[in-house]
């Protein structure tokens, strides 16, 4: 299970690993008052890629690619239309038509990689009948590829782990031939291992999988353009858990998940790999974000004023802050009661996009005494001079009936 390369490293013939840590959940409750992270005033900006394969026999894309910067939509790819597409205009303004050839064919190659990945992973996690053939058994059966010699023979059907296969040291002609190999999307592999002479590997269909299941990655870059402080992330998942993730600081990949042990094993066997894999993205990621940012400035650096409203169901209902309008995404939303600080029975919404390009958000306060206690929602963002507070009494509150009659 080879490394992939980033979609703005060098080209798709080179197969290099973006790194870095990641922590995906921007969102986390347990920050309070902050929704998305990071700090108002800096001037933080990011380059993310989420990249989801899935197996084939649902209505959605078998493959997807998406690119964001400070995450607004930047491109956007799927194994049904078959090419990348700019989703902001200044991009599409400021590439040549060859930046979107060379993005189409690194995503074309994304594209086979995940798909043979799932199977891949299908197989560890037994969730297909190819039964695996042992690590001794891979060893012996595919170290005769290289031998001239060698003849085609059939005996047992049983599936090799490419990814093993791959970090156990073989010849050049077995390398090559394991190349070959891993692009037989969803094979089984036989191995007659009863004669010496006559090791043999060949591919026959696979077992179907069963159900549904999904691979995904995120990685990308941050830059704060004031202080120049950078960080990277590249998180692997499957079937919703993680599995791989770099550790930047020890320059090695950890996996949580006991299937994903060997693949870390074998992406960390080689220290000059994982180096170069490092700069890649601590360098390149980051170039390649100043450039966007460069391009985008006019849209990327506004602030928009957000618009905050409260509402509720009705009277025995949770009174919601609802906060939509503004830009960029990151906002303080917090809750307090006679002028303290109030974390209690308060829930915190995610941030979703508007069709505008601004952002919304919501916190809720399920308390039942806001008719007689002091509650104020207070709104702090980039885009204010003052932050805005909204006291919770019965005549600011919107609800259904009143919306209705509107």
């Amino acid at each position: 299970m080879g490394a992939l390369a980033p979609l703005w490293g060098p080209s798709s013939g080179q197969t290099v690993e973006a790194v870095g840590r990641d922590r995906a959940l921007r969102n986390d409750p347990t920050q309070h008052q902050v929704v998305d992270g990071g700090d108002l005033v800096a001037a933080t900006h990011s380059l993310k890629y989420f990249f989801t394969g899935v197996t084939a026999g649902i209505d959605l894309p078998e493959f997807t690619a998406v690119g964001l910067v400070d995450d607004e939509p930047l491109e956007y790819y799927d194994s049904n239309m078959k090419s990348v597409i700019p989703k902001t205009e200044w991009l599409e303004k400021s590439e040549e038509q060859q930046y979107w050839d060379e993005r189409t064919q690194r995503a074309h190659h994304f594209q086979q990689t995940f798909k043979a990945y799932n199977k891949i992973l299908m197989r560890r996690f037994n969730q297909t009948q190819a039964p695996l053939l042992t690590a001794r058994q891979a060893s012996r059966c595919i170290r005769s590829i290289s031998d001239p010699g060698g003849l085609i023979t059939l005996k047992n059907f049983a599936t090799i782990d490419l990814g093993f296969a791959a970090s156990m040291g073989l010849g050049a002609n077995a390398q090559c031939a394991l190349s070959m190999w891993s692009s037989l999307e969803g094979s089984r592999f036989s191995c007659d291992l009863s004669s010496p002479s006559k090791n043999v590997i060949m591919a026959v269909p696979s077992s179907e999988p069963s159900g549904v299941h999904v691979f995904q990655r995120m990685c990308g870059c941050e830059w704060d353009d004031e202080t120049g402080i950078t960080d990277v992330f590249n998180n692997y998942g499957y079937d919703g858990e993680d599995f791989l993730f770099f550790d930047l600081k020890n320059t090695r990949w950890i996996s949580p998940s006991p299937q994903g042990v060997s693949t870390a094993l074998e992406w960390n066997y080689f220290p000059a790999h994982l180096e170069y894999s490092k700069s890649t993205l601590t360098q390149e990621c980051i170039e390649a974000l100043k450039k966007y940012v460069s391009y985008g400035t006019s849209t990327l650096e506004r602030t928009v004023a957000p618009e905050v409203s409260l509402l509720q169901k009705d009277p025995s209902s949770p009174v919601v802050c609802h906060v939509t309008g503004f830009f960029p995404r990151v906002i303080m939303v917090t809750w307090q009661k006679k002028g303290e600080d109030h974390y209690d029975d308060v829930e915190w919404g995610e941030t979703l996009p508007n069709e505008d390009g601004t952002f919304q958000t919501t916190s809720r306060l399920t308390v039942k005494d806001w008719q007689t206690e002091d509650y104020t929602c207070i709104v702090e963002h980039k885009s204010l001079e003052k932050d805005i507070v909204k006291r919770v009494i019965e005549r600011k509150i919107r609800r259904n009936q009143d919306i209705e009659s509107e």
